[in-house]
């Protein structure tokens, strides 16, 4: 007799694997819930491996990610600039006019209405 194939988009192939293994140590080597216990213990492992893998790769990509912080910052500080922008860039930027960013902001004077001519 063919075993019935399962069609789904959502990994049923995986899932009925699972079910199959599930299935062959519980009643075909009798191996009972020992069995069973012995497979979750086995991908339990298999788990706790990937996510130290996967952790190790993070901590790589962290450190590789400070040291070039690190390098870009002492190279900024060497060169007397922690600006983002070169020397070349900025003076390719447009000459600002001085009144254009001032700060503190310059309090212009209300001209409108006042407040006692809307009420009714």
């Amino acid at each position: 007799m063919a075993e019935p194939t399962w069609c789904s988009s959502r990994g049923a192939s995986a899932r009925r694997e699972a079910v199959l293994e599930l299935h062959r140590r519980f009643f075909v080597e009798n191996r009972g819930m020992d069995g069973i216990n012995e497979m979750i213990q086995e991908r339990a492992q298999e788990g706790l491996k990937k996510d130290r893998c996967h952790m190790r790769e993070h901590k790589a990509k962290l450190a590789k990610l400070e040291a070039d912080m690190d390098e870009k910052l002492k190279n900024a500080l060497l060169h007397g600039s922690t600006s983002i922008w070169t020397d070349e860039e900025r003076q390719k930027l447009r000459p600002r006019d001085s009144n254009e960013a001032t700060w503190p902001p310059r309090c212009i004077p209300w001209s409108g209405p006042s407040a006692k001519s809307l009420a009714p």
